[in-house]
């Protein structure tokens, strides 16, 4: 699932393996909150509209611990980030696996997500269950320097 929603496979795997994921039942038991739905693209809603009128559960989890901006991150959707992090969301709650937004922005396709993760303060030392830090994930995951230079 993460790899589907993350936005983390090709296109055309992407849209193959989404249609394992259509199913309502599946959607409740993951427990996603309205701006988790918002970052996903299940809800039709603006996320910069949601966030104007509440802000409530901006860092609410859902079955696996992982907040909307971890979400958004791991997407590279670099304008959700931005919007989330600009109404308080918060760059350093871990996921049940111990995985920040850095983490995910770190594995993303898209480097610029991590600029406005390091500018309000996410924590780089920060090692998840398998002790790997968001240097590692980047650098593990890319074979490019875009990732990796933006650390230093």
């Amino acid at each position: 699932m993460t790899r589907i929603f993350g936005k983390l496979a090709q296109t055309s795997t992407l849209d193959a393996m989404s249609v394992m994921f259509r199913d309502e039942d599946y959607f409740e038991n993951r427990c996603f909150p309205i701006f988790h739905k918002i970052v996903l693209e299940l809800s039709g809603a603006d996320l910069e509209t949601q966030l104007k009128l509440s802000t409530k559960s901006i860092n609410d989890v859902d079955y696996d611990g992982r907040t909307a901006l971890s979400w958004a991150a791991a997407r590279g959707d670099t304008k959700a980030v931005e919007h989330l992090l600009n109404y308080g969301a918060d760059p350093n709650i871990p996921s049940n696996e111990g995985r920040m937004p850095i983490h995910w922005a770190a594995q993303s396709n898209c480097p610029e997500t991590l600029e406005p993760l390091l500018a309000h303060k996410a924590d780089l030392r920060f090692l998840d269950i398998w002790k790997r830090t968001p240097l590692m994930y980047a650098s593990c995951n890319h074979n490019n320097k875009k990732h990796t230079l933006r650390f230093s």
